[in-house]
């Protein structure tokens, strides 16, 4: 717990940094930070505001990847808070975001968090589609860490509808994966 406050501290210290320069960026990425910390600390409330101040000025750059990581983040605070619309929106936001920039490894992590949010709806279908476009994603470029996670979920996934060899070999996948 300890150190959240020390991370804080740096927090602000940077902030007034990039303040002094001039540099948005970095105020933008020290707000960024500022939310991860307090969402740790589950000062949701806290965290909100920093990501919006965030996105307020990723937006006023134009800096698309940013603006989408900070939507991604803003999601998984809503899903974390069992707000899934909110979570949704957020992740439907951002994946436009990685689309526009032909951000693939983002744009399956998109489709692997939505897909996350519809097995938590139990709507299935629609879980197994976006998370079969998170593959398609994360085979063209070789990205083994999000091809485990996605793994997971989708064992998970099979789990839940109550299918556990498929879970199983999902599982297994993931190991092979993260190997």
């Amino acid at each position: 717990k300890g150190y959240y406050s020390s991370a804080l501290d740096y927090h602000e210290k940077s902030f007034q940094i990039s303040l002094d320069l001039g540099d948005s960026t970095g105020m933008a990425n020290s707000n960024l930070f500022a939310a991860i910390i307090h969402e740790y600390r589950l000062d949701y409330e806290t965290a909100i505001h920093y990501y919006v101040e965030a996105l307020r000025i990723y937006e006023a750059q134009g800096k698309k990847i940013n603006i989408g990581v900070a939507l991604l983040n803003m999601g998984d605070l809503h899903y974390e808070m069992e707000e899934f619309d909110k979570a949704l929106l957020q992740y439907r936001r951002g994946l436009k975001e990685f689309l526009e920039v032909n951000d693939l490894r983002r744009t399956g992590l998109s489709y692997n968090k939505i897909g996350t949010i519809h097995s938590a709806w139990e709507n299935y279908d629609s879980a197994l589609f976006y998370y079969e476009k998170c593959k398609v994603f994360y085979d063209s470029i070789g990205n083994n860490s999000g091809i485990a996670h996605l793994n997971i979920n989708m064992g998970n996934f099979y789990k839940n509808t109550g299918k556990p060899d498929q879970a199983m070999r999902h599982y297994e996948k993931a190991i092979e994966a993260f190997r």
